[in-house]
């Protein structure tokens, strides 16, 4: 069954990160992942990308 995530965050007490959010998609063993980290430094946002593949069975 297919699912869908959604995430929101923020960090407290660290000036150089803003608000962080994000959207994962899992269909059988394979999830993709976007998330996006807001940065209040010079050095930029932040766009992260996942996708990971379950192998084996769950509970070993």
């Amino acid at each position: 069954m297919p699912a869908l995530a959604l995430r929101l965050g923020t960090r407290i007490n660290y000036e150089s990160q803003g608000y962080t959010w994000g959207a994962g998609f899992t269909r059988g063993p394979l999830t993709l992942g976007y998330a996006f980290e807001q940065a209040t430094n010079d050095l930029g946002d932040w766009h992260r990308f996942a996708l990971e593949l379950a192998l084996g069975r769950a509970g070993y």
